[in-house]
């Protein structure tokens, strides 16, 4: 039997950053001991179809944390509401901290209950919102 090694291979960055982001990510107390709950994504305006692509997820920790996970899950863009039903959001500003990218956004939570999370991504997009 002969054994060898495959040649060495270049590293591509940005696929490298997105393994870093995701481990350390995946690393976090919340995705061991919280609880998961699938969360209900609905059409952004009348005939938009796209709102049936999405996926989203949360988990919420015993300390209170949130974490949002929303992929866009075709090939094409696609917009959607998510449903929050997180009644303890009311009468706060929170800020929605992507943990795979440099992106926030500052919502108030009043709205997050009442209407949902607005979600425009690209094909394959995706955030993983830590809530705070």
């Amino acid at each position: 039997m002969h054994l060898c090694y495959a040649p060495e291979e270049a590293t591509v960055p940005h696929i490298e950053r997105f393994y870093h982001q995701l481990l350390d990510s995946l690393a976090l107390d919340i995705f061991h001991e919280g609880n998961w709950q699938l969360l209900e994504c609905v059409t952004a305006w009348k005939g938009n179809s796209t709102w049936n692509n999405f996926i989203a997820f949360s988990w919420e920790g015993k300390d209170e944390r949130l974490l949002l996970i929303i992929v866009n899950y075709a090939s094409d863009r696609g917009q959607c509401y998510v449903q929050l039903p997180f009644e303890s959001l009311r009468g706060e500003t929170y800020r929605l901290q992507d943990l795979m990218s440099d992106i926030s956004y500052d919502r108030l939570g009043d709205n997050l209950v009442s209407r949902g999370l607005y979600l425009d991504l690209p094909a394959w997009g995706y955030h993983v919102f830590d809530v705070n």
